[in-house]
C-alpha cells in the first residue's frame, strides 16, 4: 500500500463516518464569520489551480455544509497504467481544467463546470500543475524524444497551443499574475512566452514564488526576497530569524491577506512559528502560531493546522485572530489506530462561514471531506469519496457553487442536498458587448485616444475581411491609441467585464498597454480598475491582449482602452482585429 511520507500535513484518518471531532480545548468566544469574497478578502486556500490572486475561483457563499455527489469525469487509461489521478483542478467559469497524470502520460482535460462534458482533452508523456490567468492556461510538460522541459500556453476555451518556450528544469512551482510567468529563476512574458530576464536568487531555485501585489516574492528554507515585476530588480530581501525550524522555516507558498505577506514554517506539534511581514519593506510584523499547511483567510480570522509528523498525536485545527494571536477555538481530529493518517499537502478553504478539510488515511483508502463550523469548529458533515485522495492532490477548491476534490480515480464534483435556492446558471459564453467585434462594417464604436488615424484595413486582418489600423500622427511620442466609450455606460457592481483584442504592431520595439476605466455620469474623476502593459511585441504575427477587473459601482461607464506611448509617425503603427467585450 503506497502512502505519502513527506513533512506536510498529516490532518485527520476518521474510521467511520459518524466519528465526531473532539471538542474544544477551553471555552472560547465564537470566531467572527465574514462571507467575505474576492478581491476584498476570504480565503486564500482555493487550490494551486486557480491564479495566485485567486481571481478565477468565484467562492461556493451558497453552499451549505450537506453536500451530495455530482458529476464525476476521468481520461482513459494509459498502457500499464492502474489508475488516473486527478492533482490540480483549476475553474475558470463555466470551464473547469483538470490534470490526471499516470504510468508515463498526463493529460489536461477542460469539462463543462456545471455538466461535466468533456470540451476538449491533451495526452503528454509528463505535465506538471496548470495554471489558469484569464483565458489562457499555462502549464510545463517534457517532450520525450528530445528530454526538453517546455513551458506552454494553452487557449481556455479550445485547448490550443499559443506559445510554448523551453523552461529547463521541471518545477511545479510556476506561477502567473502581472502580465509574467514565473518558473524557478525564469521570467516569462504572459502573452508571448518570451524571456524576459531571469532572477539572480539562490531563493528562487531551491524555494517556492509567489506574486501578489504588484510584486514578485521567492521565499526558501532561509529568506524571502521581493522584486520588482518588470525588471527582475531585487526591492529587499530578509533572512529569517531563528535559523532552522525558527519562524517561517522552509519553503512553504506564501500568502498576502490584507495587506500583509504570511509565511508557514515546518512544523511538528509545538515548532515552526507563521511568519508575517511587511510586503512593502520585509520587516517582521509579528509571528503567530504553527501551521503544517498554508493558511485559510477570512479577514482577519485565520485556519490553522498542526500535525505531528508520526501521526502519532491527532491534527489540531485552531481558529485565529490575525492580528493578536488569540485563540477562538481548537479541535483534535482523532489519529487511525490501526496505522498513521498519511494524506495531501494541503491547505483548508472557507465558503459559507464552513472550513472544508480533505483528508484520507493513505492512497487505498478513500478519502474523506469534512465541512466544519467557521465559527465554532464543531463538524457540520462527513462526506466519504469513492476512493482514495490522489497522490499528489493539491486539495479541494470551491466554485460555481459546488466542491472540486481530485481523487485517485478522476475529478469528483459535489453540490447542494438540496436543489433550492438554487444559483443561477452559468453562461457557457459570456454576451458580446461589442456591436461590430472584427470591424467588418466600421469603429465599432472605437475612436482616438488620445490621438491617432483610425482606418479600416483588408490586410493584414486576423479574421473575417477587414481590422483597423491605427496610425500616430505625431513625430513625437504620446498616447496613441483606441477608446470605446458607449458600449458599458451603466455598469453592474461587482460584475467582471473583460476586454482582448488580437494586435500586430508593423515595427519592432512597439509596447501597448490595455486598461479600464470607470466614470460616473458626469465623466467626473475616473476610476482606474486594471491594466497590463505588453513591451516589444512580436512582429508579422497577431497577439492576443487581455485585461479583466470589476466593477466598483453600478451605473457607471467602464471604458476599455488600447493605447502605445511609444508609438509616432517614423516608430510604426498598430493593427487591430476580433475585439471582445464581455461581462462575467
Amino acid at each position: 500500500m503506497r502512502t505519502r511520507l513527506t513533512i506536510a500535513v498529516i490532518l485527520a484518518a476518521i474510521a467511520l463516518a459518524s466519528t465526531a471531532v473532539a471538542g474544544p480545548a477551553r471555552a472560547l468566544d465564537p470566531a467572527p464569520v465574514g462571507h467575505l469574497p474576492y478581491p476584498a478578502s476570504g480565503t486564500q486556500a482555493v487550490g494551486a489551480g486557480t491564479n495566485d490572486a485567486n481571481q478565477n475561483a468565484q467562492l461556493a457563499e451558497t453552499l451549505p455544509a450537506e453536500i451530495k455527489a455530482s458529476w464525476k469525469a476521468a481520461p482513459p487509461l494509459c498502457p500499464g497504467a492502474a489508475g488516473s489521478e486527478a492533482t490540480t483542478v483549476s475553474v475558470a467559469g463555466n470551464i473547469t481544467v483538470v490534470l490526471d497524470r499516470q504510468y508515463q502520460c498526463s493529460f489536461l482535460s477542460a469539462y463543462s463546470t456545471s455538466t461535466g462534458a468533456l470540451i476538449w482533452r491533451n495526452a503528454y508523456h509528463f505535465a506538471y500543475p496548470q495554471r489558469i490567468s484569464g483565458s489562457t492556461v499555462y502549464f510545463q510538460r517534457d517532450n520525450p524524444d528530445t528530454g526538453q522541459t517546455v513551458v506552454e500556453a494553452l487557449d481556455l476555451p479550445t485547448g490550443r497551443v499559443i506559445w510554448s518556450s523551453p523552461s529547463g528544469s521541471p518545477t511545479s512551482d510556476l506561477i502567473v499574475g502581472d502580465g509574467i510567468v514565473s518558473v524557478g529563476v525564469a521570467v516569462l512574458d504572459a502573452a508571448t512566452g518570451r524571456l524576459e530576464y531571469l532572477l539572480q536568487s539562490e531563493v528562487a531555485s531551491n524555494g517556492s514564488t509567489f506574486i501578489a501585489g504588484g510584486r514578485l516574492f521567492a521565499n526558501n528554507d532561509q529568506r524571502v526576497e521581493a522584486y520588482k515585476i518588470a525588471t527582475g530588480e531585487r526591492l529587499w530581501a530578509i533572512t529569517k530569524p531563528g535559523g532552522t525550524f525558527g519562524p517561517g522555516y522552509g519553503a512553504a507558498r506564501l500568502a498576502l491577506n490584507d495587506g500583509l505577506l504570511y509565511v508557514t514554517g515546518i512544523t511538528g506539534q509545538d515548532s515552526g512559528l507563521t511568519l508575517v511581514l511587511n510586503p512593502a519593506t520585509g520587516g517582521v510584523a509579528r509571528t503567530l502560531p504553527p501551521s503544517s499547511t498554508n493558511l485559510a483567510f477570512d479577514g482577519n480570522v485565520g485556519i490553522f493546522t498542526v500535525s505531528d509528523q508520526s501521526g502519532a498525536l491527532a491534527s489540531v485545527i485552531s481558529a485565529v485572530n490575525l492580528t493578536t494571536g488569540a485563540v477562538y477555538w481548537k479541535r483534535a481530529l482523532p489519529t487511525d489506530q490501526s496505522g498513521p493518517a498519511i494524506v495531501a499537502a494541503a491547505a483548508p478553504l472557507i465558503a459559507n462561514g464552513i472550513v472544508w478539510f480533505y483528508s484520507g488515511y493513505n492512497t487505498g483508502t478513500p478519502g474523506h471531506i469534512f465541512g466544519i463550523s467557521e465559527a465554532t469548529g464543531t463538524l457540520l458533515s462527513t462526506t466519504i469519496q469513492p476512493c482514495a485522495v490522489s497522490f499528489e492532490a493539491t486539495g479541494i477548491i470551491a466554485a460555481q457553487h459546488r466542491l472540486f476534490a481530485p481523487s485517485a480515480c478522476g475529478i469528483h464534483t459535489y453540490t447542494a442536498t438540496t436543489p433550492s435556492p438554487a444559483p443561477p446558471p452559468v453562461s457557457p459564453v459570456a454576451p458580446q458587448l461589442l456591436p461590430d467585434p472584427g470591424f467588418e462594417v466600421g469603429t465599432s464604436g472605437w475612436r482616438a485616444f488620445t490621438s491617432g488615424a483610425l482606418t479600416a484595413v483588408k490586410s493584414p486582418i486576423h479574421g473575417g475581411s477587414r481590422a483597423l489600423g491605427v496610425s500616430a500622427v505625431s513625430a513625437t511620442p504620446g498616447l496613441v491609441g483606441i477608446t470605446q466609450n458607449t458600449a458599458v455606460t451603466s455598469s453592474v457592481r461587482g460584475a467582471t467585464y473583460t476586454i482582448s483584442c488580437w494586435v500586430r504592431p508593423t515595427t519592432p520595439g512597439l509596447n501597448l498597454t490595455v486598461r479600464f476605466l470607470e466614470y460616473p455620469a458626469n465623466w467626473s474623476r475616473p476610476i482606474h480598475l486594471a491594466k497590463s502593459t505588453f513591451t516589444a511585441l512580436p512582429l508579422s504575427t497577431w497577439t492576443k491582449v487581455r485585461v479583466s477587473s470589476v466593477a466598483v459601482n453600478s451605473g457607471e461607464r467602464i471604458i476599455p482602452q488600447l493605447f502605445s506611448t511609444n508609438q509616432t509617425t517614423t516608430s510604426g503603427s498598430f493593427t487591430y482585429d476580433d475585439c471582445s467585450l464581455t461581462r462575467g
